[in-house]
């Protein structure tokens, strides 16, 4: 943030309000991390590149089923990026081994309130508003 231009002043005030304290006051803080160890190696850059980002859909996905769970079992649950911009430090402070690269924070709990089940939902958009169906030679309907 201070690379941003906000003060310091202004900095610490929100990262104790929207960050400190949410951490700090959670029963369960995970650090999903990629083990660069486990990407296979590829000779060339492109395939390399592919290789990486897969590893680290599998770890978005992966997060993601985490916040199923908590949420079939009534908990709530957070999922912050926040130490992509400092994984060195995460990895120093939790003595992660160098291979590990922090992609996220899961902060796991009990939620202070339910969601009204009576809300109504927004409505939806139609199926074609995303994508078109093409049809490939040969197709029968």
């Amino acid at each position: 943030m201070l690379k941003d231009g906000v003060s310091r002043g202004e900095a610490e005030t929100l990262v104790k309000l929207r960050t400190w304290n949410r951490i700090t006051n959670s029963p369960l803080v995970m650090i999903a991390c990629l083990d660069t160890n486990d990407v296979r190696k590829f000779s060339d850059a492109r395939r390399q590149r592919a290789e990486y980002l897969m590893a680290v859909q599998s770890v978005a996905a992966y997060i993601q089923t985490l916040l199923l769970a908590a949420y079939d079992h009534e908990l709530g649950a957070c999922w912050l990026c926040t130490p992509l911009f400092c994984q060195s430090a995460v990895r120093k402070v939790l003595s992660l081994p160098e291979t590990f690269e922090p992609q996220a924070m899961i902060m796991i709990g009990i939620p202070d309130e339910k969601p009204s089940l009576a809300r109504v939902p927004p409505e939806r958009k139609a199926l074609d508003e995303f994508f078109t169906l093409n049809r490939w030679p040969g197709h029968r309907s």
